[in-house]
């Protein structure tokens, strides 16, 4: 006799993940265009914002197709494979290169509010939404998961 476990409620958090980043990068430049607060050298801002915002899609990307999980649902995603392309050093770069994004994005435009709100969700997703994941994660892959986990950080 076989159980289905459900992970419909760890999958929501999971593929709300991008819609939250897009949230937090949109709340944070209409905040900045209502009360702007600067923070950091126009130039300075300026180049490493550029670099974070132009290399967060390549990253972003880069770790998708590392483990051929551009357009597959997270629920129907296999155990293998953990440790390739930047997966060997990050287990969740994709959301590093979301963070990369709006983090680059603050630079970018001097916005300290939305500086702010990347800062408040690192938090959030490294104690709420990752570790439910994981769990997930574990759940389904079990001692596969669990090595890899072992090996790799979080987040670099």
């Amino acid at each position: 006799m076989s159980t289905q476990i459900d992970h419909t409620h760890i999958i929501d958090w999971v593929s709300y993940a991008p819609l939250i980043f897009f949230i937090a990068l949109l709340g944070g430049v209409v905040a900045h265009t209502y009360a702007p607060m600067s923070f950091v050298q126009p130039v300075i801002g300026f180049f490493f914002g550029a670099v974070l915002l132009f290399g967060a899609p390549v990253f972003i990307i880069w770790s998708q197709r590392a483990r051929h999980t551009l357009y597959v649902p997270v629920h129907e995603r296999t155990c293998d494979h953990y440790d390739v392309g930047p997966y060997k050093v990050s287990r969740h770069p994709s959301y590093l290169g979301f963070f990369m994004m709006l983090f680059g994005f603050a630079l970018l435009i001097n916005a300290f509010v939305l500086f702010l709100v990347a800062l408040v969700l690192v938090p959030v997703f490294t104690f709420i939404i990752i570790p439910k994941e994981e769990a997930m994660l574990i759940e389904v892959c079990g001692d596969a998961y669990r090595e890899y986990r072992a090996k790799v950080r979080m987040w670099f």
